[in-house]
């Protein structure tokens, strides 16, 4: 599948999960009181559970690790969690290679433009050809034609008419897609 195509639905998953983990985390609050509750009761009262909160603290800690529900919710929870952290690396994964891919059409790009001799901003400038590889550059990414970039290619695009010239005009082979 398409990294493109992919972003989107790791992106969707990730939201889903993030939603299912808040919830399951109020869940959690809920099972866990209710757990409370019973071991108080069963218990015989609050003060049963000990003679200092340390005490009652501590038995109701070991309560509620014995209590089948809070554990399955807990459970539910820390799998949710986990699942949305390997979303999250999944989703710098994909963006990692999207912006290696992008940055390799760059490369393709200036190498395609440096074979034409479109100047670039590093260049000494060479008569009236002082013109901005990086406007040339964002000319071609934005789609706009070797015919467009002639008809636009004016005193104040000095870039546009260098990259319209003989010497700057691009080929079709020389574009990397």
């Amino acid at each position: 599948m398409a990294s493109h195509t992919r972003l989107p639905d790791i992106r969707s998953r990730l939201a889903a999960t993030q939603m299912a983990a808040k919830e399951a985390r109020e869940s959690l609050a809920y099972v866990k009181a209710q757990a409370e509750t019973r071991a108080i009761q069963a218990a015989g009262g609050e003060k049963a559970l000990g003679g200092n909160a340390e005490s009652r603290e501590r038995a109701l800690l070991l309560a509620l690790g014995a209590d089948e529900a809070y554990q399955a919710q807990l459970k539910a929870v820390r799998a949710l969690e986990d699942a949305a952290a390997n979303l999250e690396a999944e989703l710098e994964g994909e963006k990692d290679l999207r912006r290696e891919r992008e940055w390799g059409v760059r490369l393709r790009l200036a190498e395609a433009l440096d074979r034409r001799g479109v100047q670039s901003d590093g260049d000494p400038p060479q008569g009236d050809r002082d013109e901005s590889f990086e406007n040339a550059v964002d000319a071609l990414a934005y789609g706009v034609t070797v015919c467009e970039l002639r008809d636009m290619a004016s005193e104040k695009e000095p870039a546009m008419a260098a990259a319209a010239s003989p010497r700057g005009q691009l080929a079709a082979d020389d574009l990397p897609f």
